[in-house]
């Protein structure tokens, strides 16, 4: 007796009417109502139309749409990081796919797309994506989850239940996943200076049940009667992976200039720069005298259209402006760039270095906290050369100073030497004048010196006057002679 009433609720199970597990989404389309996303309207452009702003009326002058563009972009960012994040958070993506993004469509997934729009901040140099050590990343997708509802001449009736869809979002650095619960927006932060690889997945899972009714005939003291009777489940499920990736390369900003105030006086300032490479741009203010040295600027880049995800992109450019500074010396090797400026001093002295994300403010500049060198010069004669030794130390302690550069100049002539451990350098060359000196010029840890001798003066030997003296009358008795020849009356 168990069995059969076990038998009998087993199959009343297999002919039970299945029902859907719990989705968190539902959302959906029936296949006679889809129709493939058709394209918004661009969001700059849009943006004018919207706002007739004094910005947007300038845009009528501009021939091209990309010069109108990057007109807008420029004023609604301000060209700044802080603008750029607002606007790219701010857009609304809907279920067309911006340009560039990953795609794909399936039985029951239609246009799903993933994208990994912006990291912020961020530059682009040329095609390399330049980032911060911390930053955000702003990851978008879309899809339409669409119901299969196609006739089935088979089925006197058909149901569908539509269960709904989950999906998985994971944004990830280097393989470690920085996002949580499917959230667009990650935060990162970084630890050592290379190229590092950002990732976003996604993974769709949709479901619908299709429940099939058919004609049964049942019959009954020979009468039969047709019933429209549950019949059978179809469980149709769909799943979707999507994957987006994006090299970024951490750049390792540092204040790369160096300076020295070698002397004030006479109410002026000397001072040294020194930058190395083009990363940043300096600016120097001393008093009302204003000294700047841009490498780059920047432009706005567009991308993911028409929805227009907007980043910073560096425009190099060699400029330099000046106002009371005057420029002693500008010394260019390789990418580094040494500056020897004067001008009227002030109090008020400041340096400003600016990076991509990065400044640093130095302040009272303009006091002297370096060591001061000084160079000892002796010169020895014989045979018409000279032998020059210059020893170079530590104007405080008397310390040598050793591998140093040196300038010693004479006649025109000048040698570029390094001291020795000792502080010291010679050279020996053929004496032209009476003016010896030796110069070393700042470099970054002491101030700048120079050290000149005038040597005795060369006196001629008799002969050699004797000789000055008869060749001088030697010319004059032939400039006679040529005037007696030409003017016969003199």
């Amino acid at each position: 007796m168990l069995k059969s009433l076990v038998l009998l609720f087993l199959l009343g199970l297999s002919f039970a009417k299945p029902s859907c597990p719990d989705y968190p989404y539902k959302d959906h389309v029936f296949f006679d109502e889809y129709s493939p996303p058709s394209e918004p309207p661009d969001t700059l452009l849009s943006h004018c139309e919207r706002n007739a702003d004094s910005n947007c009326i300038f845009t009528g002058f501009l021939s091209t749409m990309d010069e109108k563009k990057s007109f807008i972009a420029e004023n609604v960012s301000g060209n700044s990081f802080e603008g750029i994040a607002n606007w790219n958070r701010e857009l609304d993506f809907g279920e067309y796919l911006p340009n560039g993004s990953t795609k794909g469509s399936s039985y029951t997934i239609k246009d799903a797309w993933l994208s990994i729009l912006s990291v912020n901040p961020s530059v682009y140099e040329g095609e390399k994506l330049l980032v911060n050590t911390t930053g955000e990343v702003i990851t978008r997708q879309g899809f339409t989850f669409v119901i299969q509802d196609k006739d089935r001449k088979s089925d006197c009736k058909t149901r569908y239940e539509v269960c709904g869809y989950k999906y998985n979002l994971t944004t990830s650095v280097d393989g470690i996943t920085i996002n949580e619960d499917n959230n667009q927006e990650a935060h990162f932060n970084l630890s050592r200076y290379s190229e590092h690889f950002i990732g976003s997945k996604l993974y769709i899972e949709t479901r619908y049940l299709v429940h099939h009714y058919h004609w049964v005939t049942r019959c009954k003291n020979g009468e039969c009667k047709k019933k429209c009777k549950y019949a059978s489940t179809e469980d149709v499920r769909d799943t979707m992976t999507l994957s987006d990736s994006k090299n970024v390369h951490y750049l390792n900003e540092s204040n790369d200039v160096s300076y020295i105030v070698d002397k004030v006086t006479g109410g002026t300032v000397n001072l040294w720069l020194r930058t190395q490479g083009n990363s940043t741009n300096i600016g120097v203010d001393i008093g009302n005298a204003t000294f700047r040295k841009t490498n780059y600027l920047y432009k706005i880049r567009y991308n993911s259209e028409p929805y227009n995800i907007l980043t910073k992109e560096k425009v190099p450019i060699n400029r330099t402006n000046r106002y009371m500074f005057s420029v002693l010396e500008n010394r260019i090797n390789g990418s580094n760039q040494t500056l020897h400026l004067i001008a009227p001093y002030s109090d008020d002295c400041t340096l400003k270095i600016d990076s991509h994300f990065n400044s640093w403010i130095f302040t009272d500049i303009c006091q002297i906290n370096k060591s001061q060198a000084q160079i000892d010069l002796d010169v020895e004669e014989g045979d018409g050369r000279i032998q020059i030794t210059a020893r170079l130390y530590n104007n405080d302690t008397d310390t040598p100073l050793g591998n140093k550069e040196l300038i010693i100049s004479h006649g025109g002539m000048q040698f570029i030497t390094t001291t020795d451990m000792r502080g010291e350098v010679e050279v020996t060359t053929e004496r032209i004048n009476n003016l010896v000196s030796a110069e070393f010029k700042s470099d970054f840890e002491t101030r700048s010196v120079v050290h000149t001798v005038i040597l005795t003066p060369i006196v001629p030997s008799v002969f050699e006057s004797a000789s000055d003296l008869s060749g001088l009358g030697i010319v004059a008795y032939l400039a006679y002679a040529y005037v007696r020849k030409v003017v016969p009356y003199v």
